[in-house]
């Protein structure tokens, strides 16, 4: 999530300037593991939830912190960026492998 520190900064000065509210942020760590498959189901129904509160104004923090909340170890999340690139068969397979684990990690 510290990778979002500028980025949080940049957007909540822009609303300072501006005179605008800052409604919420919605930050997704290890956004590139959203391909395997179920890992991501829960943060997209916080994601969808995070919408139906800003229609009413502000997205609450236990909502934002949810969304943020990791899935995925960052070792793990590494290794399926990597095999991302590398492509294939084999790599999408690994991949979906290190997604289960973090599924059944998840879990327990």
């Amino acid at each position: 999530m510290s990778n979002f520190d500028l980025l949080r900064q940049h957007f909540r000065r822009i609303c300072e300037h501006m005179d605008w509210d800052l409604a919420g942020e919605l930050l997704v760590s290890a956004a590139g593991s959203a391909n395997v498959p179920r890992l991501f189901d829960d943060k997209l129904k916080m994601i969808r939830a995070a919408g139906a509160e800003l229609v009413r104004g502000t997205i609450s923090k236990e909502t934002t912190d949810a969304i943020a909340a990791s899935v995925i170890s960052d070792d793990d999340y590494r290794q399926i960026t990597t095999l991302n690139f590398e492509g294939g068969m084999i790599a999408k397979a690994k991949m979906i492998g290190i997604g289960m684990k973090a599924i059944r990690e998840k879990k327990s």
